[in-house]
């Protein structure tokens, strides 16, 4: 079973974050694929678990030896076949790609421009709700900071721990703001 990926440039890590979702090849068992590639300033196991949540909710993501299928039923995805989708994770640090490429085998090709914009669509979408996602803990996790420094705030001698408290709250929000900046450059 041989995997290629000719779709990532060789800098490709370099990058910190970029919101494009970009036209690549993924080259599977022998047969080269259209698809979409996208980086997250994320680890890979983070984006495989939250890939994993977000694949389930209407299909069936099985592992394979060297990458992810996606099955979407056909009451899915307004068709009348079942969709195959391809999937491949790599990355390093916390630097990450995300390839999908539609299985075009046995699919008519006057179907594929709108199943290839179909495909382009899940990733996005999974780009952004994977960001709302992590926005969604950094309020949860400023609110109960704010709780915290409410309390710390009423007592002279806790003053210091107070100031640090406020200190992460605004780091914090800094970093929920950058959050906000991803997703609306993916609009």
């Amino acid at each position: 079973m041989a995997l290629l990926f000719l779709g990532l440039p060789l800098i490709s890590f370099a990058q910190v974050y970029t919101p494009d979702i970009i036209d690549s090849k993924l080259a599977i068992e022998g047969a080269n694929y259209h698809g979409y590639l996208t980086y997250f300033d994320r680890k890979v196991g983070t984006v495989k678990k939250e890939l994993w949540t977000f694949c389930n909710q209407f299909g069936h993501l099985t592992k394979k030896e060297k990458y992810y299928t996606i099955t979407l039923s056909k009451i899915y995805n307004e068709g009348n076949v079942d969709l195959t989708l391809f999937v491949l994770l790599s990355g390093e640090d916390d630097k990450s790609s995300l390839s999908i490429a539609l299985n075009t085998v046995n699919l008519p090709q006057d179907k594929l421009p709108p199943y290839h914009e179909q495909t382009k669509t899940l990733l996005l979408n999974f780009k952004k709700t994977f960001y709302q996602k992590y926005i969604d803990n950094k309020i949860q996790n400023t609110k109960k900071l704010s709780r915290k420094y409410k309390k710390l705030s009423r007592h002279p001698d806790q003053e210091l721990a107070a100031y640090d408290t406020m200190k992460q709250i605004a780091s914090i929000n800094t970093e929920i703001q950058q959050l906000v900046k991803k997703i609306k450059a993916l609009e």
